[in-house]
Formats: structure tokens, C-alpha cells, sequence
């Protein structure tokens, strides 16, 4: 119970600061989130890759005949191509309700400068693979 009690906490945590960050915005926030995302993103990108492959590579390695895996194959590629229908449409709903290009703002023109600061030093030290450091040497 105490564990429910601590994502309760957090989950009120995460609104409150949320709030207060939409708020009362400052300088740079949305230089400080866009590093967060970043962060936090590549960190899932090095732990979910490897996790469905092991666990696809334990699946097939604990299969005992050919007809198991015809039938677990065809539930994954049903299971993928409903998951990306259901998801497309409801891409496709939320854009015509929505209707984004009726707001549409032009940007400024003239030269953008990106400057490289501490936060995307920070932001490249997270990997988003395994191999990641070893190719960027890092």
C-alpha cells in the first residue's frame, strides 16, 4: 500500500509542476523540457530495444514446434495491424477535429542560431542504444 501512496504523491507532484510551469513560465523552459524529453526518451529507447529482443529471442527459444510459432505469428501480425488501424484512425479523428491548419502562424523570418549550452551537453550523455557510445565515442 505504501507504494500506491508514493505514486499518488508523485502523480500530484508531477500536476502541481506542471501547473506552475504553465503558469509561471520562465526563461529557457522550454529549453529545460525539450532536454528533459530528450533525456528521457533516449534512456527508454536503451532499455525497450533490448527487452523486446530478449524477449522475442526467450518466446521463439521456448517454442516446441513449427505450428506454435505459425500461430503465435499470426496473432502478433493481427494484434499489429488492428493496434495501427485503431491508432491511424484515431490519428485521423483528433486531425479533423482538431484542425490545425486553420491556426496556422507564420514563422519569423531571419537568420536561427543554435548554440550548443550545458543542457544538450547533458542531453547527448544519455544513449539511445547500447551501441551508441561506442559509435558516437562517447
Amino acid at each position: 500500500m505504501q507504494r500506491f501512496n508514493n505514486l499518488q504523491t508523485y502523480v500530484l507532484l508531477a500536476v502541481v509542476l506542471g501547473y506552475l510551469g504553465g503558469a509561471h513560465p520562465f526563461d529557457g523552459q522550454h529549453e529545460v523540457a525539450h532536454a528533459f524529453i530528450t533525456m528521457y526518451l533516449g534512456a527508454l529507447k536503451l532499455t525497450s530495444l533490448p527487452i523486446v529482443f530478449l524477449a522475442l529471442c526467450t518466446t521463439i527459444g521456448g517454442m516446441r514446434s513449427l505450428q506454435e510459432f505459425a500461430a503465435i505469428g499470426r496473432h502478433v501480425v493481427r494484434y499489429t495491424l488492428s493496434t495501427t488501424v485503431i491508432a491511424a484512425s484515431t490519428g485521423l479523428a483528433l486531425y479533423l477535429w482538431v484542425d490545425p491548419v486553420r491556426g496556422h502562424i507564420e514563422a519569423p523570418h531571419g537568420p536561427q542560431t543554435a548554440s550548443a549550452g550545458y543542457l544538450d551537453h547533458l542531453v547527448k550523455l544519455v544513449p539511445t542504444h547500447v551501441f551508441a557510445p561506442f559509435i558516437d565515442g562517447n
